[in-house]
């Protein structure tokens, strides 16, 4: 593993991930998840929900998918878990790195003013795992960006850094 200086994306697309827990913004929460992130909740809602018994794969395509009344649950039930990161929340300066796609960044709470770790210790953080993804912009041109992979924080959880 590797460890490199956090990027503003990085840093910008887990404030946002938080602010959308915080705020219970589904629609945020949605637009900040992974591919497969997104893949994942969706068969995972189809296999314990009857609604999605009698929809057709198209529909299910990640990209088209939107329903507040599908990911509210599933919102809440990752802010229960970050509900001590929620205020006053701050990132690490550094990230680490699994290989070239995948990485995670650690959320610290009541975090008042910058921090300056001098000496390497365990702190209680929430590791939050990204994924580098294609995507489109709005002229339609391809362009990576970073996504929070809810795949890889099942991994991390509860976990101290």
């Amino acid at each position: 593993m590797v460890k490199r200086e956090i990027q503003p994306q990085q840093a910008s697309i887990v404030f946002r991930f938080i602010e959308s827990m915080k705020n219970e913004d589904t629609r945020l929460f949605w637009e900040c998840l992974s591919r497969d992130s997104k893949s994942y909740l969706l068969g995972r809602m189809s296999a314990i929900d009857d609604q999605f018994e009698n929809i057709e794969l198209e529909e299910l395509a990640i990209d088209v998918v939107y329903s507040e009344e599908i990911i509210k649950p599933l919102l809440l039930n990752y802010k229960q878990s970050f509900r001590n990161y929620l205020e006053d929340v701050g990132v690490g300066s550094f990230v680490i790195y699994e290989n070239e796609l995948n990485m995670t960044i650690k959320v610290l709470s009541n975090i008042k003013t910058k921090i300056y770790n001098i000496v390497e210790r365990e702190i209680e953080c929430q590791l939050v795992p990204l994924i580098l993804e294609t995507a489109l912009d709005e002229e339609g041109n391809i362009r990576l960006a970073w996504k929070v992979n809810l795949n890889g924080y099942k991994k991390y959880a509860n976990q101290r850094s």
